[in-house]
């Protein structure tokens, strides 16, 4: 690891962007990361899937936006940029900047990127979204004058109720421009073993997590026309093949835009 990574890691406690990275087979993770997914899987059922999943549904999301027009992209809660991350996804020529309020994944996001001039990693807390946006103007790689995709993937679990990420998800939708699009994907909290997957991040992680019901889900995208076919679980979101078990991911996925 480099030493900006080393400088800023905890190696005796859990975190969020490493335990997904370990589930995605990457490589930028600790034993402390990889015992936190292992008790995830033995609690929460195969925690490697879910995630997979999740990643999947980025895919073929960032593939439809592309099909679209989309060739700017806002990636907040992005963790550690991993194998098939939006770059990596999205058509030759488009921006991407990325975004997470965990200060180490953003160090090591820079480091990882540093020879594509068309990404970024910057640091940004979705509950004040202003300051987000203006972190990520910093860049100047986005005009928010003109249609960009913005992606919240299994970032609004971490952000409580009373944290108002309604809000801030309706104040990113009036800071982007008509064509714009949002993606979606949540925890859903009438599938999962809420209790069980709450407490196991409160003792063992650096963050805890809020799962949410399809209709909070839904209420997210308030503003948004929803695309079809909706809110649906993640593995059933245009799928390249149908799914065994769609609700086995345990996750909603959604794509809005705006009109």
């Amino acid at each position: 690891m480099s030493e900006r990574w080393a400088a800023g890691a905890d190696p005796g406690r859990a975190n969020v962007a490493r335990v997904y990275d370990f589930l995605l087979g990457g490589s930028h993770n600790f034993e402390v990361d990889r015992e936190m997914a292992r008790r995830m899987i033995a609690t929460a059922g195969d925690a490697a899937m879910v995630v997979r999943a999740n990643r999947a549904f980025l895919r073929r999301a960032v593939r439809e936006l592309g099909e679209a027009g989309i060739r700017q992209f806002l990636d907040i809660g992005a963790g550690i940029p991993t194998v098939g991350n939006t770059h990596e996804v999205a058509p030759p020529g488009s921006k991407v900047v990325y975004v997470d309020y965990d200060p180490v994944a953003v160090a090591h996001a820079q480091v990882l990127l540093t020879e594509d001039p068309n990404t970024e990693a910057v640091q940004g807390d979705l509950r004040e979204p202003d300051l987000l946006l203006r972190m990520a103007e910093t860049t100047d790689l986005l005009d928010f004058g003109q249609p960009v995709a913005i992606l919240l993937l299994a970032v609004l679990p971490f952000v409580k109720d009373e944290e108002r990420p309604r809000e801030a998800v309706a104040h990113l939708r009036d800071a982007v421009a008509p064509g714009s699009f949002l993606v979606v994907s949540h925890g859903a909290g009438d599938a999962a073993p809420t209790d069980e997957v709450q407490d196991l991040y409160a003792k063992k992680a650096t963050s805890t997590i809020t799962l949410r019901s399809r209709e909070q889900v839904a209420g997210f995208l308030d503003g948004w026309e929803v695309q079809p076919p909706g809110v649906v679980w993640l593995s059933a979101w245009r799928p390249d093949e149908e799914p065994k078990d769609a609700a086995a991911s345990v996750m909603y996925g959604a794509m809005g835009r705006k009109s």
